[in-house]
């Protein structure tokens, strides 16, 4: 295609400014080095260097004043003592986030010794296994039935109990008032049996 073809989009069109505006963006991204990246964690001398630092603040009395907030801070301190606030922020999230805590060696808990070889045993030869004896007064079931083998009968079944006749039921549904006008008194309950 030639430059000057019909079918070539012009600059103007909404795809060229489209990307022109993405490209002057990652222009404008890049040159800030505002490109997220991984903090890599801090040498432990400059971890040294940075909690002696944030010692020396806290004991000036910066970190007291962290205590007492925002407000009070701004009415009550001066530039100077705000920017050492402000610094005892910025090394206490430093230490927090880039310095490893020191390792510890911990000792490992000692493993516990391993369980003896079963020997090989003749299985004629195995006693069978011994059973704790069972107190019958401490256990926690329901006493046994009388069987009928020690001459003692089997309860007799229990006849079934005899309930009243059911009411009537109720007509309470809604009616509505008769055309002519005269109202009906509504039916008396009905009585138990």
């Amino acid at each position: 295609m030639a430059l000057g073809s019909p079918a070539r989009l012009p600059w103007g069109s909404r795809c060229h400014r489209f990307a022109r505006g993405v490209l002057a963006l990652l222009a404008v991204t890049m040159v800030s080095g505002r490109v997220p990246a991984r903090a890599e964690p801090l040498p432990p001398e400059t971890c040294e260097v940075l909690r002696s630092e944030a010692t020396l603040l806290e004991g000036g009395g910066a970190g007291a004043n962290i205590e007492r907030g925002a407000e009070w801070g701004r009415a009550n301190l001066s530039p100077e003592q705000i920017r050492y606030v402000a610094r005892l922020i910025a090394l206490r999230e430093q230490i927090n986030f880039r310095c490893r805590p020191a390792m510890k060696e911990i000792p490992t808990p000692p493993l516990p010794p391993p369980q003896p070889e079963p020997a090989a045993v003749d299985p004629d030869k195995v006693p069978p296994p011994t059973r704790p004896e069972r107190a019958e007064a401490e256990s926690p079931k329901k006493p046994a039935m009388a069987t009928p083998k020690d001459g003692a009968r089997a309860p007799a079944a229990r006849p079934a109990a005899s309930r009243a006749p059911a009411a009537p039921p109720r007509d309470d549904a809604y009616k509505p008032p008769s055309a002519s006008g005269a109202v009906t008194p509504p039916a008396p309950p009905a009585k138990p049996l």
